[in-house]
């Protein structure tokens, strides 16, 4: 911690010191106070202070850090008493360098977000020098990039002052050093009774709903990186806010609000309790619309990053609260349609539902008219499928022979349909040898199936011959003997035809 100066300005002290949060990579310095801090006691400034899990109500604006400028400071320090002593005479100078940087265009512009300490609602930068504040405060953060938005890029749109309707729109490059202009309004303490009513806690969801929205439109550009995990982790952490809410106020018992009722009418207080009633009911709703939009924007984030089973399962989340919900029914059929795994009879019966609730809705009307032309894409190219399938499974018919025609080419040779001339008397030759292959064994079958039934013949005689042979050794003994007469087959002459 270096420290340069402390000056007091009309009553509240403006403190010129920087104090090292994480080295000379966040450093930052109280500026301002809304009120003296002379004034409080110590229980007051206790009460004011910004611990982990109190609710801080803050406001801050962004800016780029551009010229890094280092300069040195040089302080002299001599004796006053050593002046008339020419031998004694010291002087001590100490050089302490400092960063200065310049505010660059404006990045980030923000009022009343409500912040839980501890949480990582917001940038590192910023939550750690708020937990260095006391409400009431205002101060000075210099960031690097790695305390701040990295390696994404930030877009912000800001309007001119003597034009309302037009913008200019400015882009945080990334790796950014930034400087941010912190301002601490009000603070609920964890341990207050005020931090767990209905109305403070839809409050906190509202403003986790607020920051994720500006995540979504001007940090994430759809890829899968933490701008997204911090898009759904805000969305997600407003929705279980409001259904634990929602979950306490119907587990109230019965008994309790008899018992509040009785106590009014008893002390003629029947407008108290219908004013209440009503409070509640109010309450309920403005929790479910808080929880519903939520779970409708987790389901927009993971359609952006085309995680259609996710968007798909979120926007049934949104139909388990409300089924005529209309933005639940348009995603959840766009999801359906996109997603690989899931059918257009799904899509369509979200559709559907859609019309019935408002077939007028610019956004039903457009993915009705979507639904059809995938579906009619899905038709043809099932019948392209189909018809190169049925061609395949053909069996391939004879060519008819080719007729005979003689084109003269360039270089003399007879060509037929692009085939040549030795290419046709090489074929030509070919259908003769084939020709004379089967007139041969035509007219020579007959005696080759002479031959054949000849040798068949033979081997049958030569079979029972030796079985003989083997019943002679047999009969020995009893003298009997078995004699075989064999007719000698016919000569055939082998020019004979037949």
């Amino acid at each position: 911690m270096t420290s340069t100066t402390t000056e007091k300005n009309d009553g509240f002290n403006k403190e010129e010191e920087w104090i090292d949060l994480m080295g000379k990579d966040l450093r930052m310095k109280i500026i301002d106070h809304d009120i003296c801090d002379d004034d409080h006691d110590h229980d007051t400034k206790e009460e004011l202070s910004c611990n982990v899990g109190d609710a801080v109500l803050v406001d801050f604006v962004g800016y780029r850090a551009l010229n890094m400028n280092v300069s040195h400071t040089t302080t002299k320090d001599k004796s006053d008493d050593n002046k008339d002593q020419h031998h004694d005479t010291t002087t001590s100078s100490t050089i302490t360098p400092s960063i200065v940087w310049e505010r660059g265009e404006e990045f980030h512009n923000v009022h009343d977000w409500w912040i839980v300490v501890g949480d990582r609602d917001i940038t590192p930068a910023i939550e750690m020098a708020i937990r260095f504040m006391s409400i009431g405060q205002h101060s000075i953060v210099e960031s690097h990039s790695k305390f701040a938005h990295g390696p994404s890029v930030r877009k912000h749109h800001s309007k001119h002052q003597d034009k309302q309707t037009s913008t200019t729109t400015h882009e945080l490059p990334p790796y950014s050093y930034v400087i941010y202009q912190v301002h601490t309004k009000g603070v609920v303490k964890s341990n207050n009774p005020q931090f767990k009513t209905p109305e403070f806690q839809i409050q906190l969801a509202k403003s986790c709903k607020t920051m994720g929205n500006d995540i979504y439109q001007n940090e994430w550009t759809g890829g899968d990186d933490c701008s997204k995990s911090q898009t759904i982790r805000l969305y997600q952490k407003g929705a279980d806010t409001m259904t634990n809410l929602l979950q306490q106020q119907q587990s109230f018992p019965e008994q309790e609000q008899k018992a509040l009722v009785e106590n009014d009418t008893a002390n003629n207080n029947v407008v108290t309790t219908a004013a209440a009633a009503a409070s509640s009911t109010t309450t309920q709703q403005e929790a479910k619309d808080v929880l519903i939009d939520c779970l409708n924007n987790i389901a927009a984030v993971h359609l952006r990053a085309k995680d259609y089973k996710k968007a798909k399962e979120a926007a049934t989340q949104v139909l388990l609260h409300d089924v005529q919900n209309i933005k639940g029914l348009c995603r959840a059929a766009r999801a359906c349609m996109l997603d690989p795994s899931s059918t257009y009879e799904e899509s369509d019966l979200a559709i559907q539902a859609a019309e019935q609730v408002n077939a007028q809705h610019s956004d039903v009307i457009k993915l009705s008219i979507e639904l059809k032309k995938r579906q009619h894409a899905y038709k043809t190219k099932n019948k392209q499928i189909y018809s190169k399938m049925a061609k395949a499974m053909k069996p391939t018919s004879t060519p008819a022979p080719l007729t005979t025609q003689d084109n003269k080419s360039n270089d003399g040779k007879t060509k037929q349909d692009g085939i040549s001339s030795d290419q046709q008397e090489h074929g030509q030759r070919r259908k003769e040898n084939d020709n004379e292959s089967t007139s041969w064994l035509q007219k020579h079958k007959f005696r080759l199936m002479f031959h054949v039934v000849l040798f068949i013949f033979q081997l049958v005689v030569f079979k029972q011959y030796f079985s003989a042979l083997g019943n002679d050794d047999d009969n020995v003994d009893t003298g009997t003997a078995t004699t075989i007469t064999v007719e000698e087959a016919p000569q055939v002459d082998p020019n004979q035809e037949f």
